[in-house]
């Protein structure tokens, strides 16, 4: 019997905080324990770390966002991997539920039975043994002792999230679960939880002939491999020991989480010896040490502590100061240089070290720095070593400068492509990575102020993060001029789980400070994890830098734009983990903009005022949306924005597509088209014509476009555009720049660009097929609505019918203004660590076009990077269900809430 510990992460600048892996050899059967942050679920799939074996999760220091914002997006990814059973174990908070609850709005899977477990005693899990040991800060935080009422209110609510069904078929969805406010009296204690990991011990070998010797039947050989002990005919009492060989023990394995310097002193003071299961000394100690405990291996009393273990015991130190700042998505790099050679400017590099701060006390010869790959294998007979080929960890050993050097002979000049740089400028590129300027710093006025607005695309992916591409998130700086004045503002589009860190992986930390300066608004489309689990990193991120800057002068405000759940999100999370100044945060629901039907929201129930079985049988009441103009007219004045316009995106209940004008010249009131920048963002969506009407002559679009049009059918399926769709919003739009993003994790997003350029020259609709003969309708098509939504859905999977008969967005007219503006549209393919300029995009589509066939060399398909796009909602397996949900999306004021997640 044997088993590894593997480091998944280490602290770095994308990925925070410390994770550990540990796999039962002999079952394959895994679990996690540490914190789960941000991006970690990704790393699990750069190290090819299957989270499909999941069984449980062990959280170790304090429950806060920091150290579980991964856990929601890792749940629903091995929900939809076909993980039936998973427990997260927490102990000494009673905090867990709470945290938990915080997500209802934006979380839910049916079929997977989840278990939130406070533990205080040894959790036994199959051949290894989990023992708590709960560790209080020098603060008195208080607790939640005799809450049994709240507590037993919040595991309802995780139930409604987390409904357990046999029946996968017949979903359920409790939206009450959206219908109450969380208890006020949850706090969170900020007790640590550290954990000792200890294998079973293995009983020794039965020895038969000792046995038979001493005059034992084969019906006493049972109880005396159960330790018990026999009595012969003769009176003779034969021990255990006398025929069993020595128990082997397994050496415990200690996980110390050290959230801050309140815990150092009762964390050294606990009697850890006394704690260790058998008395055995622990074979390794793995110490999280949160970054504002300063040099903590310069504490003469942790040095002893450490010390205090002995010399057989090996340690890792978690701590940003003595672990390198390493890379972590070295795939993702991979395509980034591929693409540099090309499109130099386009593609700022990830900034990466493969050494450390601080060196390690020399006086401490068996402890590492924690790096991510290491691993402890843990054995009976030959007790527990660290794997020596792991010692550096993976991302050092693996991954140098010279490694990606490597690359250009290896795989970039053989490509047969023309205008490559140079092996030497491209070496130049790597050695000046971290020091490499990438954002434009000052606005420009004798040039055009439009010309100079920058995207920075972060994530491009659809669902669930991968090894080439993470969840969407995009940045869009834009340039302002009032009298003497001018600067950039920045807004962000969308940020998905992890993107604050790939803004911090590609970016100057000076430029990454001018960004959060520049920050004016964030705004979320729709309540998919997918899209907005990055969010709060970027409000908390942004409150510090004002602290920073301003202190208790601070007066800058952040405008959140969001679905009206967010705001309860964001109030809940920051009663009992702290991270914003909500004086400065300036929240409006998305509907405040919206045109035409505005979704009623949920009346919040106090649930201090209902029982549990009240709250099961309660009917969530709607409550009618009204609108208030101040909100509006603050925003814009604080943006320097002439008008928002939303209309609800097909994909979700409360999800919108939307149109933000922005004032370039703010000394004016003039909102002529020369002095606005209108960017429309769709969110997720189906193609819809009120969102080209809104969108009308929009500088730039953003667009989503998951599936190519071959899989139309799965794209009405799952509420998404084809790459054909969003075009064609885009040139109803006479939008005069597209961004295409959002791409199913299948694609290498680039391999539809010659259909997209033929589109642009030659746009046709529904109409022009008709009047051209290329498409006949059937009489029946136009009979009743309903026949023609029963012929529409048959179309779908017919590949001879031509996808403008199939999709009702070509339904629309193309005038002779359109189709002249089509032609001139220039259109990108979004690529994750993409930062483009926006007089900069038509250079894209002239390397597309002549260096196509050799693009497809470049970038061929990895199968490992290959992840099928997991579906968004629970699936529904009848017709039936298919066709009600539509009829309630399209009467939306009799619809019901559809299930949230993704």
């Amino acid at each position: 019997m044997s088993f590894n510990l593997t480091v998944v992460s280490h602290p770095t600048v994308d990925v925070v905080k410390p994770s550990l892996m540990l796999e039962d050899r002999s079952t394959g059967e895994r679990s996690m324990i540490g914190n789960v942050p941000s991006g970690l679920q990704r790393k699990c799939n750069e190290m090819r770390l299957r989270t499909s074996r999941l069984s449980n999760i062990f959280l170790s220091g304090i429950l806060d966002w920091n150290s579980l914002s991964g856990l929601p997006g890792l749940i629903l990814t091995v929900s939809d991997q076909g993980v039936k059973s998973l427990s997260l174990h927490h102990s000494g908070n009673k905090f867990l539920h709470y945290m938990m609850s915080c997500w209802r709005y934006f979380i839910f899977r049916f079929g997977l039975d989840l278990k939130a477990e406070d533990n205080s005693e040894t959790v036994k899990n199959g051949s290894v043994d989990y023992t708590p040991v709960n560790i209080a800060s020098s603060v008195d935080y208080g607790n939640n002792e005799n809450k049994d009422a709240d507590h037993a209110k919040l595991r309802e609510i995780i139930n409604g999230i987390f409904p357990f069904q046999k029946d996968p078929s017949k979903p359920v969805y409790n939206k009450t679960a959206t219908n109450f406010t969380l208890p006020k009296s949850i706090i969170n204690p900020r007790v640590s939880t550290n954990w000792i990991i200890t294998p079973v011990s293995i009983r020794g070998k039965f020895m038969v002939n000792a046995a038979k010797e001493l005059g034992c039947e084969v019906s006493h050989f049972k109880p005396l491999c159960n330790f018990e002990s026999v009595t012969l005919k003769d009176g003779t009492v034969v021990k255990p020991q006398q025929v069993l060989e020595p128990t082997r023990h397994f050496n415990p394995v200690l996980i110390l989480d050290i959230p801050s310097a309140e815990y150092i002193t009762n964390t050294i003071s606990h009697n850890w010896s006394e704690s260790s299961p058998n008395n055995l000394p622990y074979s390794a100690v793995y110490h999280f040490l949160d970054d504002s405990i300063e040099n903590p291996l310069g504490i003469p009393e942790y040095v002893e502590f450490i010390k205090s273990f002995g010399p057989t015991t090996i340690h890792f130190i978690s701590h940003r100061s003595y672990c390198p700042n390493t890379l972590n998505y070295h795939k993702t790099l991979k395509v980034s240089l591929k693409w540099k050679t090309l499109l130099k400017d386009f593609f700022p590099l990830p900034k990466w070290v493969n050494h450390s701060d601080l060196k390690l006390n020399g006086e401490l010869p068996n402890v590492l720095p924690l790096i991510s790959g290491q691993n402890l294998i843990i054995k009976s007979v030959n007790g527990t070593e660290l794997e020596e080929s792991t010692k550096l960890g993976s991302e050092i050993s693996k991954h140098s400068a010279e490694d990606s050097k490597r690359l250009y002979n290896e795989e970039i000049r053989d490509s047969d492509i023309r205008g490559l740089i140079s092996q030497e400028d491209f070496n130049t590129m790597i050695d000046d990575r971290n020091s490499a300027q990438s954002l434009r710093r000052q606005v420009d006025l004798s040039k055009s102020l439009k010309e100079q607005v920058e995207t920075l695309i972060l994530g491009t992916g659809s669902a669930i993060p991968a090894q080439v591409r993470n969840v969407i998130s995009n940045l869009i700086r834009i340039p302002y001029k009032t009298g003497e004045e001018v600067g950039f503002r920045t807004i962000v589009l969308d940020a998905g789980e992890n993107s604050f860190g790939t803004l911090r992986r590609i970016y100057l930390p000076q430029e990454v400070d001018m960004l959060l300066d520049e920050l004016c608004m964030v705004y979320l489309s729709h309540l998919h994890a997918d899209h907005h689990l990055g969010i709060v990193d970027f409000i908390r991120e942004w409150n510090k830098r004002q602290d920073q800057i301003y202190g208790a002068k601070r007066h800058k405000t952040l405008v959140v734009i969001t679905p009206w759940q967010y705001d309860f999100f964001i109030d809940e999370l920051n009663r009992v983990d702290p991270f914003i100044n909500k004086e400065f945060l300036f929240h409006v629901s998305c509907d405040e903009f919206m045109l035409g039907f505005t979704p009623p929201s949920l009346e919040q129930l106090q649930i201090e005022d209902i029982t549990v079985e009240e709250m099961k049988n309660c009917k969530p009441k709607e409550m009618k949306y009204l609108k208030d103009s101040s909100k509006s007219e603050y925003v814009y004045q604080v943006l320097g924005m002439s008008e928002i316009l939303a209309c609800s995106a097909y994909h979700c209940e409360y999800s919108y597509s939307t149109s933000f004008s922005f004032r370039l010249d703010l000394s004016e009131k003039d909102n002529s088209e020369a002095n606005i920048f209108k960017v429309s963002y769709s969110g997720d969506t189906r193609p819809k014509s009120a969102f080209s009407y809104i969108g009308k002559n929009s500088d730039l679009l953003i667009h989503e476009s998951t599936l190519e049009d071959e899989k139309l059918a799965d794209a009405v399926d799952k509420r998404h555009s084809t790459t054909s769709e969003a075009l064609q919003v885009g040139i109803l739009m006479k939008a005069k720049k597209i961004i295409l993003t959002h791409f199913s994790q299948r694609y290498k997003s680039f391999t539809c660009s010659e259909t997209v350029y033929k589109r642009l020259r030659n746009p046709v609709s529904k109409i022009d097929l008709i009047e051209n003969g290329k498409f006949v309708p059937p009489e029946s098509e136009a009979v009743t609505p309903k026949s023609a939504k029963s012929y529409q859905s048959s179309l779908q999977n017919d590949p001879d019918i031509p996808l403008e008969a199939k999709s009702v967005i070509f339904a629309d007219d193309l005038n002779e203004d359109i189709k002249d503006n089509a032609a001139k549209i220039e259109v990108l393919f979004a690529f994750d660590n993409m930062k483009v300029q926006y007089d900069q995009i038509y250079m894209q589509r002239e390397v597309f076009e002549k260096q196509r066939k050799q693009l497809e060399k470049l970038f061929p398909m990895d199968d490992e990077e290959f992840v099928d796009d997991q579906p968004e909602q629970p699936t529904e397996k009848t017709k039936s269900k298919k066709v009600k949900k539509q009829k309630e999306i399209k009467n939306p004021k009799k619809r019901k809430l559809t299930p949230p997640g993704a």
